[in-house]
Formats: structure tokens, sequence, C-alpha cells
């Protein structure tokens, strides 16, 4: 949420003023999602590897909060992830109204699909059935990114 207000309110004034930059958070955008599908199909080499065992434990609720709230701070995807969507999903002079609901909007998504990976995640059953489906759901949803890269892309 952080970063979609700031990315927001800071964003907009500066693409609504230099038209080019828009132009290229675009293709910046298109390259970072087919980078990103192109690491998922990558990461399927490792799904097997020491680190997926170690994420299959469980662990602190606490523990778990801290770690998944300070690698959201400082991961520099989730930031280019909403500099690349705000900078060309936003309608030009969007008023306060319809960022306040685009912001809730994010937020509950953001919210709603967090806490629907944790609990489903938390149960051993369908952790161990994501661990079996891994390779294939990475690859799908690879698949998905590097194709909406190329559309956004492609895009004049």
């Amino acid at each position: 949420m952080l970063f979609a207000v700031l990315t927001l309110y800071g964003l907009a004034a500066v693409v609504a003023r230099i038209a080019w930059i828009g132009y290229a958070l675009r293709i910046a955008g298109a390259c970072y999602l087919v980078y990103l599908g192109i690491s998922l199909w990558r990461s399927t080499r490792a799904a097997d590897g020491p680190e997926a065992r170690a994420a299959q434990q469980g662990g602190d609720l606490w523990h778990g909060l801290r770690v998944g709230f300070l690698t959201g701070l400082t991961n520099p995807k989730a930031m280019a992830f909403f500099l690349s969507l705000f900078a060309v999903a936003l309608p030009p002079g969007l008023d306060g109204t319809g960022q306040a609901v685009l912001l809730a909007c994010g937020f509950g998504i953001e919210l709603g699909w967090y806490s629907l990976v944790a609990f489903a995640l938390s149960t051993r059953r369908l952790r161990e059935g994501y661990a079996r489906m891994r390779k294939v759901i990475d690859r799908a949803l690879g698949s998905v990114l590097v194709m909406l890269g190329l559309r956004l892309g492609a895009q004049h």
C-alpha cells in the first residue's frame, strides 16, 4: 500500500508533465513482466532445492509477519511493479475520489491475496499439493507474464 500511494501521487504528477516518461515506464514495465515470466520458468529448475524445503517448514506468526513486511518494504520489485502498473493503467486526470477508490481496491486485493496464500499454504495438505504442482503453476504463470509483457510493449 505504501508503494502504491507513493507511486500514485508522485508518479502521476511527473507523467502528466513529461509524456515520454509514461512511454518509457510502459516499456520498462513490459520488460519487467517478461523478465518475471522468464525468471519463473528458470526457477522451476531449483524447485526441489534446499530453499523449497525450508519454505515448507512452519514458523512463528509474528516472525512471519515481520519478515514479510520487511521483505515487501525492501523489495525493489514491488516498487517497480507499482511504477509500471500505475504508470500505464491510470487514466489521465483521475480525481481524488477515483484515486482513493483505486487505492482501497488495490489494498483489498493485496490483503485478500496474501491472506489467501498464507492460509492456504499453512495447511500441510495444500503445501504438499503446491510443491507437487509448483513447476506447472510457475511455468503457466511465467507464460502469462511473458505474454502480458509482450502485449504491453506492443501497444502504441
